[in-house]
């Protein structure tokens, strides 16, 4: 068991383990990529607002990383947002998860 901090307070964590097989769009593409990024987005059934807010970037900062390698603008996403996102597809559900997704 491990310790964890919300609003404040400390609070027992249970560790799970969340397998992540890919499906549907996701096969065969690199985790990370573009495409990758863009594939997950559209196999969680969100939208670019709703995926930056969960992965606490907003859409701007959710189109860099899905944005062509060949744009100035692109940027790489870091190991935890790959790794979030795998969770996400996992089946993973934090709260505030947009509803009905």
């Amino acid at each position: 068991m491990t310790l964890g901090y919300r609003e404040g307070w400390a609070v027992a964590l249970k560790p799970k383990v969340i397998t992540y097989e890919p499906h549907g769009k996701l096969v065969g593409l690199k985790e990370g990529t573009p495409e990758w990024m863009r594939a997950a987005k559209d196999e969680l059934g969100l939208s670019a607002s709703e995926l930056g807010r969960m992965l606490e970037v907003g859409a701007d900062g959710w189109r860099k990383w899905a944005m062509p390698e060949d744009k100035s603008q692109h940027r790489s996403p870091g190991v935890r947002v790959v790794a979030l996102l795998k969770a996400y597809l996992a089946g993973y559900r934090p709260e505030g998860w947009p509803p009905g997704k």
